[in-house]
């Protein structure tokens, strides 16, 4: 759906770059997605906010987690010396 959000709504032009669609496959999508739009969208702004809300609360984590590993590679590498 990416393509077509982009401004690419062209059954044609979507199986260019995903070569194993069929224009009669992505045809149908389109007409399923431009009769369900609403859902869509509302499902796809929930993804966004659920991706936003995992990447706040572990990427401190994350951080946190790299420093203590770089702190023990360093440690390690000194007892080598």
């Amino acid at each position: 759906m990416s393509m077509y959000y982009q401004g690419h709504t062209d059954p044609e032009e979507i199986v260019r770059s995903y070569d194993t669609l069929t224009v009669e496959t992505v045809d149908r999508i389109l007409k399923w997605y431009d009769a369900h739009r609403e859902e869509v969208d509302a499902y796809m702004e929930w993804v966004e906010q659920e991706e936003e809300r995992i990447r706040v609360e572990y990427e401190p984590r994350m951080a946190q987690f790299i420093g203590l590993r770089e702190g023990r590679v360093r440690q390690v590498q000194a007892q080598l010396v």
